[in-house]
């Protein structure tokens, strides 16, 4: 009978903290997020790269401040189908056009790619990924149009020697580590906001 007894008082305390919650946020005037247009018409926009990395425009959405620098660090360490462009680097296209849409300069937005795990094949030159995969690699455009965009994009020279490539396969639109342990710890004591695929 006693805990019976606790655990009604305990979940009518919840009810109880739910329900001031939503007073609050009612008398503050708070309304959920809109986004303009329903999931079935609303558009894709490419504000700064076009392509790849599609956004939605979010109305009512809090403004991001367009003077601090925002320094994002995508860790991209997933496997993908090799004859498509992998989803990391269309998460990389998508921080570009995010900030844009958001109207902070280009200038304030620092992305870096940290590539390792079985992702580690996307950043081969052409000729690397025929001799793996026997085509050439879904990825080389868009890697030369992030990196030509300012995207900083990283490999690590761990993941290389242990899946049997080496420095001169990777693309020259990628930077070569020591390994993405070293990498993410450094990145991060800059300021980098760690984003796990």
């Amino acid at each position: 009978m006693q805990l019976s007894y606790s655990l009604r008082l305990f979940l009518g305390l919840i009810g109880l903290a739910v329900g001031i919650a939503i007073a609050s946020a009612t008398a503050a005037g708070e309304r959920p997020v809109e986004i303009a247009g329903d999931g079935a018409d609303a558009e894709k926009l490419f504000p700064r790269f076009k392509g790849a990395g599609g956004v939605y425009r979010i109305d009512q959405a809090p403004a991001l401040n367009p003077d601090q620098p925002h320094k994002l660090l995508l860790d991209v360490t997933a496997d993908g189908p090799k004859e498509e462009v992998h989803a990391g680097l269309e998460h990389a296209a998508r921080a570009i056009n995010l900030y844009a849409l958001a109207n902070v300069p280009r200038d304030k937005v620092s992305v870096t790619v940290v590539v390792h795990g079985e992702a580690t094949p996307l950043v081969l030159n052409d000729a690397a990924y025929r001799r793996a995969f026997d085509i050439p690699n879904p990825n080389s455009d868009l890697l030369n149009r992030l990196s030509e965009a300012g995207v900083d994009i990283r490999i690590c020279g761990q993941a290389l020697r242990h899946h049997n490539f080496h420095e001169s396969d990777v693309s020259h639109s990628a930077n070569v580590d020591l390994s993405a342990m070293t990498t993410l710890v450094e990145l991060g004591n800059r300021g980098y906001a760690l984003i796990p695929d």
